[in-house]
């Protein structure tokens, strides 16, 4: 009665791209995200190490790492 003209299988498969697509992106800028404050973090962390020679790692890469004994 009715004729498949594949239609909805090329609706299905664009869909699908676009889905695809839009994941792709989110997960791209997730990712950047965290490297880049990675980055941030190791590089202030480098940089308190070759002022004051001590290492530590305690920093969220938006300010200079923590003394000894701060919270």
């Amino acid at each position: 009665m009715y004729e498949d003209t594949g239609a909805s299988a090329l609706g299905g498969l664009i869909f699908a791209i676009i889905a695809i697509a839009i994941t792709l992106v989110v997960l791209f800028a997730i990712i950047r995200a965290a490297v880049v404050q990675g980055m941030n973090a190791h590089y202030k962390t480098v940089s308190h190490y070759q002022a004051t020679g001590e290492w530590r790692y305690i920093t969220d890469g938006k300010g200079a790492p923590k003394a000894p004994g701060q919270k």
